[in-house]
């Protein structure tokens, strides 16, 4: 992606995060979504699921799970990413899974784990488990 690609990608990109919000609290919806075990399936089925305050889960077509990221400055976004392949790799290292939640419920296991995708990266480095993680400036 070009330089000034990135650049109107990442207006358009707040610009529609913003009218989310405002249509949010327009119609009574600005509560962020608590993700717990009962509501991960709900929130899946719309898509995505907030796992903390700067990131946002999403499964592609293909079974990748992708996870965004956004500083609260705005000052740079994140992308980690990890194929459908590699899910019990990650499950079996990632910490407070004592639930033993299976590759079905990946997300919902690393809302418990606490780590956030550097966090991961960080973790998939140290056992070699393939993955993505790339900031952008």
């Amino acid at each position: 992606m070009v330089k000034g690609e990135a650049l109107m990608f990442k207006f358009i990109k707040r610009f529609f995060e913003r009218e989310a919000e405002e249509y949010a609290k327009e119609f009574g919806f600005d509560t962020p979504i608590e993700p717990t075990p009962e509501k991960t399936e709900e929130v899946l089925a719309e898509g995505s699921v907030r796992i903390n305050r700067t990131e946002v889960a999403f499964f592609h077509d293909a079974g990748a799970l992708q996870i965004d990221g956004c500083s609260s400055d705005g000052g740079y976004d994140w992308v980690f990413a990890i194929s459908p392949t590699h899910f019990l790799s990650l499950l079996e290292k990632l910490p407070n899974n004592e639930e033993d939640l299976g590759v079905d419920e990946i997300i919902q296991a690393i809302i418990n784990s606490g780590l956030e995708t550097s966090g991961l990266s960080m973790l998939c480095k140290e056992h070699e488990i393939p993955h993505h993680f790339q900031v952008y400036r």
